[in-house]
This record gives C-alpha cells, sequence and structure tokens, in this order.
C-alpha cells in the first residue's frame, strides 16, 4: 500500500511538472510506450471520471429521494397497480400526473383519460402499455408477454429503500465503466493525432523520431489541456477552444526544442558545433 502512494505522489508530481515546465516534455518522451498510456488513464480518471462520478452519484441520490418523496405526496395509500394477462390496472379513481415544463410522466389506468399534447414531451402509462413521446415522435412496448406483477404504494416504496443503494451504486459503477471508456479512447485518438503530426514534422526537418517517443511525448503534453478542458467544463464556461490552442502550442514547443537539441544530418550537436567555432576562434599556433 505504501508503494501504491508513492507512486501516486510520483504520478502527481510528474503530471505538475509535464502541465508547467514545457522543457520536461522531451525528457518523458524517454519512457515506455505503457507510461504514456497509463498516464493519459490516470488523467481521465482523476480530471474527469471522479468529478463526474460525484456530480452522477448526487444526481441519482436525489432523483430517487425524489421518487420517494413523490411517491407519498401524489400516491394515495392503499393504492394498488397489478398487471395480469398484458393488462395493467389500478384502484385509483383519477390518472396519476407528474409534470414539470420538461417532461411529464402519466399512468392513465384509471376511469377517466389523459394524454400528452402533440408536441409534449414525456411518457404515458396505459393498460396495454407503455408510450413514450419525444414533441411529435412516439414510440410504444406493450405489456403482453410481460410477467404478472401485483404492488401496492407501500410495496414500491419498500423495495426502493430495500434496492435502491445496490442499484445506485451498479448503476453508477456502469455508466462510469462507459464513460472513463469513451474519454480514454478520445485522448489516446488525440494524442496519436498530435504525435502523427510531431513525428512528420520532424521527418521533414530532418530531425527523426521514432513514432514511440512522438507519442509518449505527446501524452506528457496533454496534461495541460486534459486538465483545462476539464475544469472549463466544470465551471461551464464556454472556451473549449483555448485547450486545443494550447496542446498545438506545445506541440509547436516539442517540435522548436527537438530541433534546437538535435544535430543536424552529418553534424553533432548543439554542444559540437559549438566547439567547432570556439577552435576556428583561435589563432593558429606558430610552426
Amino acid at each position: 500500500m505504501r508503494a501504491f502512494f508513492a507512486w501516486i505522489r510520483q504520478w502527481f508530481r510528474d503530471a505538475a511538472l509535464a502541465a508547467v515546465r514545457p522543457s520536461s516534455l522531451r525528457v518523458f518522451g524517454e519512457r515506455g510506450l505503457g507510461a504514456g498510456l497509463g498516464h493519459l488513464a490516470m488523467l481521465t480518471l482523476v480530471f474527469w471520471v471522479l468529478p463526474f462520478s460525484v456530480t452522477f452519484f448526487d444526481g441519482a441520490r436525489h432523483g430517487i429521494a425524489a421518487l420517494d418523496d413523490g411517491l407519498r405526496t401524489r400516491v394515495p395509500p392503499g393504492a394498488v397497480f397489478e398487471l395480469k394477462d398484458g393488462k395493467l390496472s389500478t384502484n385509483l379513481q383519477e390518472p396519476l400526473v407528474v409534470r414539470n415544463e420538461d417532461f411529464a410522466l402519466i399512468v392513465n389506468t384509471a376511469s377517466s383519460t389523459m394524454d400528452l399534447s402533440a408536441t409534449e414531451t414525456g411518457i404515458v402509462v396505459m393498460p396495454d402499455g407503455v408510450y413514450q413521446q419525444d414533441g411529435v415522435r412516439r414510440e410504444s412496448i406493450s405489456f403482453a408477454g410481460a410477467p404478472p406483477f401485483r404492488m401496492s404504494r407501500e410495496d414500491i416504496q419498500a423495495n426502493i429503500a430495500r434496492w435502491a443503494p445496490l442499484v445506485l451504486f451498479l448503476g453508477s459503477l456502469m455508466v462510469l465503466l462507459v464513460v472513463f471508456s469513451i474519454l480514454l479512447l478520445g485522448f489516446i485518438g488525440s494524442a496519436v493525432g498530435h504525435a502523427f503530426a510531431l513525428w512528420l514534422a520532424l521527418k521533414i526537418w530532418k530531425r527523426p523520431w521514432h513514432w514511440k517517443r512522438a507519442f509518449v511525448t505527446t501524452a506528457y503534453a496533454a496534461t495541460g489541456p486534459i486538465v483545462l478542458q476539464s475544469l472549463l467544463t466544470l465551471g461551464d464556461t464556454d472556451f473549449s477552444l483555448v485547450p486545443t490552442l494550447l496542446y498545438w502550442g506545445l506541440l509547436a514547443w516539442i517540435l522548436y526544442d527537438a530541433v534546437r537539441s538535435a544535430p543536424a544530418p552529418g553534424e553533432g550537436g548543439h554542444d559540437e558545433r559549438k566547439g567547432k567555432a570556439v577552435d576556428r576562434s583561435r589563432p593558429e599556433s606558430a610552426s
């Protein structure tokens, strides 16, 4: 466990260095391919998935609480919902309606009828099935073949209290895994694209790098842009172009640094060329 926390601390140091000191990117580029992929995975987890998970979990928890509160306030005690032979029935005398400005839910199995307006978005539960409407589009799911059940309001509330924590945990975990996978693939794809641009530019400049070095360098260069994009998203700020410009600016710096420090074809490095210039400036010794 101590080694794990030491690795976490070191990763945060590396991430901070990669974000604030562009000159360090050339050194990080000497690491292996796994280090670059792992760095992107950690950036995705720490700066995207964890903040998203807190927001998602809190929203889901409030949603379950609102559902339970809605049952208490809108469904009368003793209300029973029964599905038998593909037909849903209740002992309610009036339709159950939950409506706000964006969405409406209507359980329409009582003696009187009610439906959504032509352009309204929501769900209508009818005796024969469920109808979902989004504007003018309407889709349905039939109760035919569905297993029978009989539940009262109190049974539904008891099931919510019993199963909601497990459903919330498993649902959140599945959503977070999907979000992590999608974001990580996107960040890897972005790093691959920037790495190809860097590799091609260095090849044209006759300072070629191995493709693996180019990818690992751009993976670490993505630190600042990914963190900045996360902060802008959490702050609901519309400056989405800034992280992209920052990434390309870092790529330009990497290219400049690589060209400046690498020897031209047929020449030595920067120090060797400087040494030759010094030698040429010295007077020849007398014979």
